[in-house]
């Protein structure tokens, strides 16, 4: 076997909440999570950002292409039995409680 078969693929790089509440305060890390985030899309790998709290991380983040959003921004924390309720109605609108969570995967 050759020294690329053993080393480890990632499929996702998670940036952690800490980098991202507090750009505001510390402009200093959108230079390291820029940089992540440009290292994974180059990697094609999957991005998750963790404690997105504001419309303008949001936006920022959108901007940089990240794959997959966190935070309470998005929603608070949601009970089980919650879940199934709010991705029907964030994705296919409040009207339509018919529409069986299954029917929303798309294989990607």
């Amino acid at each position: 076997m050759g020294d690329e078969e053993n080393r480890p693929h990632p499929h996702e790089i998670k940036i952690d909440q800490g980098f991202i509440r507090e750009l505001p305060n510390r402009p200093q890390d959108l230079v390291f999570v820029e940089s992540l985030v440009n290292l994974g899309l180059g990697m094609d790998v999957i991005i998750a950002v963790e404690g997105v709290e504001s419309e303008a991380h949001i936006a920022l983040l959108r901007e940089m292409d990240v794959h997959y959003l966190q935070g309470y921004a998005i929603a608070k924390p949601l009970e089980a039995e919650e879940v199934a309720d709010f991705v029907r109605t964030l994705v296919l609108g409040s009207e339509d409680t018919d529409t069986p969570l299954l029917a929303l995967y798309r294989h990607q």
